[in-house]
């Protein structure tokens, strides 16, 4: 199981009961990346996909009973490895971390662009912005607009940073 897997399993079980598009926010993947995740937990049997009949567009994604012992095992996990890794670590400076991150993550979004990130979602470009730059009228190169912005953070954003300072 990768660290990805690890997570949208423990999403789902602390969450109970989630639709594929709000695990996708709260993980701050698209919901193809998502969906792939799932795909591979249902395959082994660790979270279940409900779908409506009448309306196969709408499921409902469940951790089964193997899946939360598991969730489990992982919470055990993580809680070792944050144990470890903070050691001589006064609480409040790992207090005072799990602010500094998001905001780093804020501004590593808007490394590159011409406003704040928290001016809100940008339109995507097209062209360069594939690969995550868009061309400037002057020629210069700069850091396209993001999908992933400040809305997903303020939603839960997971990244494995946060997944270990939380608690």
């Amino acid at each position: 199981m990768t660290f990805q897997e690890a997570v949208v399993l423990m999403r789902c079980v602390e969450a109970g009961e989630i639709v594929p598009g709000r695990l996708a926010l709260i993980l701050a993947r698209d919901k193809g990346k998502s969906t792939r995740f799932v795909d591979r937990l249902e395959a082994a049997e660790l979270v279940k996909r409900s779908v409506n009949p009448r309306d196969r567009r709408y499921s409902v994604i469940k951790a089964t009973p193997k899946g939360k012992r598991w969730a489990e095992r992982i919470a055990s996990t993580f809680e070792k490895i944050r144990k470890e890794l903070f050691v001589s670590v006064l609480d409040r400076d790992i207090r005072r971390l799990s602010k500094v991150l998001p905001q780093l993550q804020r501004n590593a979004l808007g490394i590159g662009t011409k406003r704040p990130i928290s001016e809100g979602r940008r339109k995507r470009r097209i062209g360069v912005a594939n690969i995550g730059l868009q061309e400037e009228p002057d020629g210069g190169l700069v850091q396209a607009d993001c999908k992933n912005t400040e809305s997903q953070i303020e939603e839960g954003f997971t990244s494995p940073a946060e997944v270990l300072l939380s608690r």
